[in-house]
C-alpha cells in the first residue's frame, strides 16, 4: 500500500494534467475565435494614422467630429419602403435579390413575377412581368447561368432566364409543395417535395430528376456551399447531411451530422474567413450555434439564445454580425461569434424568410409573409 502522501501526489499531478488538457482545449478555441477578430476593421470605426511627435496638439475645429474618440453607434433603420403589384402577399422564400444585376426580384400570390432596380426601387420595364400558375413559394439564383428556378405550391418548377427574359417550365409532373430549393451549378438545382421522403436534383435543361431516398423523412432546408462543392440538407428529425455536389450525376454523402438538435426547417448559414470555413446553424429551438468545417464535418463552437425562433439570417461582412429575422416581427444584431445583441428593429412584419445583403454590404432587404412590400434598412447613418 503507498503512503498516503504519495496518493496525493498522484492526485495532484492528474488534476494537473486535467486543468492543462482543458487549457489547451480553450486555448485552440480563442485561435479560432481570433480569426474573426483580426479581419479588417469595421469602417464605421477606422481612425487616421498620425506621425508621432513630442508634442501633441489636438485637433481643432471639424476635425474632432470626424475623427471622434468613441465608436459611432451602430443604428439601422427602415430607409425607404417597396411595394409590388397585386393585392397578395409574400408566401416563402418568394423575393430575391440578384446582385450582378442590382436587382430585387419577387412574386406575391396571385399576381405576377415583377422586377425592381435596388437602389432606385423603380420598375425594370425590360424585364417583362410573368404570370405562374400557381402561388411561387421557393426561389434561387445562379449568376453563372443567368437563370432564376422557380418552385411553387403545386409542385411545378420554371426556369427564368435573365438575359433573353424567357420563362420555361421545367417540372410540371409532381404534384406536392415544394419546400426546399437551391442551384448546385450551372446544370443541376435540388429541391425537395412535401411528404415526398426524397432529395431531388433536377436538370436545368430538360425533365430529368434523380431521386434519392430519405428513409421516411423530408428534407425541410437545402443550402448551397458553392465554394467547396457541398450542399446541406435538414432533415425532419433535425439531423444534418452534407453531400458532395463536384461528382453530378453521383451525389455522394460527405458527412451525417446527428449531433445537432433543434426542431423543423433549420437555417444553415455558410461562411468562409481568412481561409476558414465555419456553418451557422438556427432554427425553432431559439438558439444559433456556430461550427467549425473542416474536412467535410462540423465541429461545434459555441451557441447562445436569441429566445425567439429563427426564420431567415444573413452575415453582415462589414460589421461581424449576424442579422436575423424571427418568426414574430422583429429584426435583430448580433455581434459575431460572442452573440452579443447590439440592436433590435421592429418590422411591422411577421415571419420575415427574405433577408438579403445589398450590393454595397450596408443595407439588407427584408420580406415578411403577410404583405407584398420589401423593406429597404440603411445599417448607419
Amino acid at each position: 500500500m503507498q503512503p498516503s502522501h504519495l496518493n496525493n501526489d498522484y492526485r495532484l499531478i492528474n488534476e494537473g494534467l486535467t486543468d492543462q488538457i482543458d487549457s489547451d482545449i480553450k486555448a485552440k478555441k480563442q485561435r479560432l475565435f481570433k480569426e474573426f477578430e483580426d479581419s479588417p476593421e469595421d469602417p464605421r470605426t477606422r481612425r487616421p494614422k498620425h506621425s508621432q511627435s513630442k508634442t501633441k496638439k489636438p485637433p481643432s475645429g471639424p476635425q474632432m467630429d470626424e475623427f471622434p474618440s468613441e465608436e459611432r453607434p451602430f443604428a439601422p433603420f427602415v430607409a425607404n419602403t417597396l411595394k409590388f403589384e397585386g393585392k397578395g402577399n409574400f408566401v416563402g422564400q418568394s423575393v430575391a435579390y440578384v446582385e450582378k444585376h442590382n436587382l430585387i426580384i419577387g412574386c406575391p400570390n396571385e399576381s405576377s413575377l415583377q422586377a425592381f432596380d435596388a437602389t432606385t426601387l423603380l420598375p425594370r420595364k425590360e424585364i417583362k412581368t410573368e404570370k405562374l400558375d400557381d402561388a411561387l413559394v421557393r426561389m434561387s439564383f445562379f449568376p453563372e447561368a443567368e437563370t432564376l428556378v422557380l418552385g411553387c405550391l403545386d409542385g411545378q418548377i420554371y426556369a427564368y432566364n435573365l438575359s433573353n427574359m424567357n420563362l420555361r417550365k421545367i417540372q410540371k409532373g409532381r404534384r406536392k409543395e415544394i419546400v426546399a430549393m437551391t442551384f448546385l451549378n450551372s446544370g443541376y438545382y435540388a429541391f425537395s417535395q412535401y411528404e415526398s421522403f426524397e432529395l431531388l436534383v433536377g436538370n436545368l435543361h430538360n425533365e430529368d430528376v434523380l431521386a434519392f431516398n430519405l428513409n421516411g423523412k423530408d428534407s425541410f432546408g437545402l443550402y448551397n456551399f458553392p465554394k467547396r462543392s457541398l450542399l446541406f440538407s435538414t432533415l425532419q428529425d433535425s439531423s444534418i447531411v452534407i453531400y458532395r455536389t463536384d461528382r453530378l450525376p453521383k451525389f455522394p454523402i460527405l458527412y451525417l451530422n446527428r449531433d445537432y438538435k433543434s426542431q423543423d426547417w433549420t437555417k444553415v448559414l455558410s461562411l468562409t474567413i481568412k481561409g476558414k470555413d465555419f456553418i451557422v446553424t438556427a432554427g425553432y429551438d431559439e438558439k444559433i450555434q456556430i461550427w467549425h468545417l473542416t474536412k467535410g464535418k462540423m465541429k461545434k463552437l459555441k451557441g447562445f439564445s436569441v429566445q425567439e425562433g429563427v426564420v431567415g439570417m444573413v452575415y453582415l461582412e462589414n460589421y461581424k454580425m449576424l442579422a436575423v429575422t424571427f418568426t414574430g416581427s422583429s429584426l435583430k444584431f448580433f455581434r459575431f461569434p460572442s452573440g452579443k445583441l447590439e440592436s433590435t428593429l421592429g418590422l411591422g412584419m411577421k415571419y420575415c424568410q427574405n433577408i438579403f445583403l445589398m450590393k454595397d454590404k450596408n443595407a439588407l432587404g427584408v420580406a415578411g409573409s403577410n404583405k407584398n412590400i420589401v423593406k429597404i434598412i440603411q445599417l448607419h447613418k
